[in-house]
């Protein structure tokens, strides 16, 4: 991950701002005012606008300094006496002060509920600078709850009011804010675009000091999109004007980005040289948050490149220092950085003790990215204790994290589908409510028609009669729409539901097949190895065609071209191991049932793997695959054959010599296929059956 650069959210300084404007004359105190200054001036001020002024002031330094429960004291008192006034600035002020504190606070529904009534009364006196700060507050709100859609409602509710006043540094913060939500959705091509925007606005301005987060922030969307030259352009272009203006935070957060684009890049010296200045920086600074950071950055550097002690003495240093500020994420990842290591040295315990508490930690701050990170650790505990049934329930958690977005997007259907059924029944409510209105009136004419003649009375019935004909078909008609539509979404719940099945499905096959790989890398015995890669191979040939299943339209069917070219990809590179062995192969876009399709792959499995080890002694040989149409019996030849050695026995030899071969002979039976074989100076197998769908 990279260096996450904490932008500042634009809060423009409203207390100051609005002041200014309507206080001109009131009394004037720097930023660098102490408290027993403010103190003294308000107790000795009348109860008017300046008296409000002044608690406003010194609730804004209190939060500043971090007393902030105090800062609420005085935050309250200017709003009880701005409101007893009727000043709507200083409403407007405080309300905006006490959503301030309370966000520093972490309370954040308690914040959003000042700032909406920050923004009701900057709407009220239609004050624009107040409206967009207003929605600026609420979408750095929401993005801190991690909700980012509301968090973009009221950012861009901010950028149509600031397009109006065309000031690009208000345009330009506002761009940038939208820029990190984008971001942190993984919108990588909109955030960039933002991030262009409020450079350009930064442009406009001339005002390059703001431009060290744009560059440092443009950075990190080109490392995500592995554009690592870009990336290192505009982290230079970051440093360069930091160290021109001795930006000490830009300064270190380019050394850090810098490192971690070069440990990517495997230059581990170079990457080395920026974590040492960014340790450095921090260090003369006492900047402890940096410093975790910059220190894990090298213990994570120190573990790729295998030098385990100095990965401790690292993460051991990260720890201490985000200790000593509670910064739990950096301290979540020491621990890992130093359970993975533990883990390499063979210290089982302790390195599950150190993700048992990294877990903890990831859980105490909802931090999804760690969790996940925890599982991964755990996955590597376990394969490395050989405890693959934990190794494969960690895998499960760690899918859960892995997909939270495709959770997310689920629970918001679900929400859509409640408002939805809220929606028919109310309208539902409403239709009966007036058909009981037009039963009831249509009574009370039958009743007075009583009086009139014989012939009215047959037509008042006949116009009831087709009233009623007329409702019952109408409800018909809407129960066969309301069934109809009914059952179409239940035909898509299926659809998605089968799909998330062949998602799954493939999942665990892919982690089956890694613990095959894990188990053949760990064992000594070239026999057992050799089964344990054929039986990974199987397995691979089954996840082809779940994967495909998941991916196309049917989910019965695959395409026979796309299935077995995916199957003999895995061959891939055994075969530029043998450049003079061909694989060619006549195999037509045809659609089978999954039925054929699996047992088909399976014998190809078998028969490829049968060649590529016995048939060429020499490595020089071809290899066709074949699937081929005979309209003449209305039958399918699916055949594998090499011009190798051939088999030096007869066919039912061929049919008993091993594992392999048998299967091939019950996938044949399987598919009611006829299996033959011819051995003679080449092999080749042929299965012909016949498509059943």
């Amino acid at each position: 991950m990279l260096f996450k650069q904490q932008f500042k959210r634009s809060f423009f300084s409203l207390t100051l701002l609005s002041l200014l404007i309507v206080f001109k004359s009131s009394i004037s105190y720097s930023q660098s005012s102490d408290q027993k200054v403010l103190l003294k001036a308000i107790n000795s001020a009348k109860e008017d606008t300046n008296k409000v002024n002044l608690l406003n002031k010194m609730s804004a330094l209190l939060v500043d300094e971090g007393d902030v429960y105090q800062s609420l004291v005085y935050a309250w008192k200017g709003l009880s006496l701005s409101k007893k006034l009727d000043d709507d600035f200083g409403i407007i002020v405080s309300y905006s002060n006490l959503g301030y504190t309370y966000g520093y606070k972490g309370e954040n529904e308690m914040a959003i509920k000042m700032y909406r009534k920050s923004l009701f009364y900057s709407r009220k006196i239609k004050h624009t600078i107040s409206i967009i700060d207003a929605y600026i507050n609420l979408g750095t709100i929401y993005d801190t709850k991690s909700d980012y859609k509301k968090s973009l409602r009221y950012y861009f509710y901010a950028l149509n009011y600031a397009k109006r006043k065309n000031d690009p540094d208000l345009l330009a913060d506002i761009y940038q804010n939208i820029g990190v939500t984008y971001y942190s959705l993984g919108n990588l091509p909109e955030s960039l675009k933002m991030y262009y925007e409020s450079l350009r606005n930064y442009e406009l301005l001339k005002n390059e000091p703001e431009k060290v987060d744009i560059y440092n922030a443009i950075g990190n969307v080109y490392a995500d999109q592995h554009n690592n030259d870009k990336a290192i352009a505009m982290y230079q272009k970051s440093l360069t004007l930091a160290l021109k203006y001795n930006d000490i935070d830009g300064i270190g957060n380019a050394y850090v980005n810098l490192g971690l684009i070069y440990s990517d890049l495997n230059k581990t010296a170079e990457a080395i040289k920026m974590f040492d200045k960014a340790i450095l920086l921090f260090g003369k600074l006492e900047d402890l948050g940096g410093l975790s950071i910059a220190y894990n950055s090298k213990a994570k550097l120190c573990y790729k490149t295998k030098a385990y002690n100095d990965a401790l003495y690292f993460a051991n240093e990260a720890l201490k220092n985000s200790t000593a500020i509670d910064e739990i994420s950096e301290s979540t990842n020491a621990n890992l950085t130093k359970a993975n290591v533990f883990i390499e040295l063979g210290k089982i315990q302790q390195a599950r003790a150190l993700i048992n508490t990294a877990l903890k930690q990831s859980f105490l701050i909802q931090e999804k990215a760690n969790i996940r990170d925890t599982y991964l650790a755990f996955i590597h505990l376990d394969s490395a204790s050989n405890d693959f049934k934990s190794a494969f329930e960690h895998q499960k958690k760690w899918l859960i994290y892995r997909d939270s977005i495709i959770n997310k997007v689920a629970e918001e259907k679900n929400y859509q589908t409640v408002l939805q059924y809220n929606f028919e029944k109310k309208a539902q409510s409403i239709k009966a409510k007036n058909d009981q209105a037009i039963a009831q009136l249509n009574e009370q004419n039958k009743l007075s028609s009583q009086r009139s003649t014989f012939l009215v009375i047959l037509l008042i019935v006949f116009s009831i009669s087709a009233c009623i004909i007329w409702y019952f078909a109408r409800r018909s008609i809407n129960n066969r729409k309301q069934l109809s539509i009914f059952l179409e979404n239940e035909n898509q719940h299926k659809e998605l539901l089968l799909q998330e099945v062949h998602h799954r499905v493939n999942n665990s096959l892919q982690m089956i097949s890694s613990l095959l790989t894990i188990q053949a890398d760990t064992t000594e015995n070239s026999e057992i190895r050799d089964y344990l890669l054929k039986s990974e191979n199987r397995i691979q040939s089954m996840s082809v065609m779940h994967q495909l299943l998941h991916h196309g339209e049917s989910k019965l069917e695959v395409n026979m071209q796309d299935y077995l070219k995916g199957v003999l990809d895995f061959y891939s590179n055994i075969l530029e191991s043998k450049p003079k062995v061909v694989l060619k192969t006549n195999i037509p876009s045809v659609s089978f049932h999954t039925k054929l399709a699996m047992p088909l792959a399976i014998v190809l499995n078998e028969l490829i793997t049968n060649s590529l080890k016995y048939a060429f002694p020499n490595d020089e040989g071809e290899i066709n695959v074949g699937l081929i149409y005979n309209k003449e019996n209305d039958l399918w030849d699916f055949s594998v054959k090499d011009n190798g050695i051939g088999f030096s026995n007869n066919t039912e030899s061929f049919k008993q010599s091993s594992l392999g071969l048998t299967l091939v002979r019950l996938m044949a039976q399987q598919i009611e296929g006829e299996l033959i074989v011819q051995s003679d100076q080449q092999m080749a197998v042929v299965i012909r059956f016949k498509n059943r769908g």
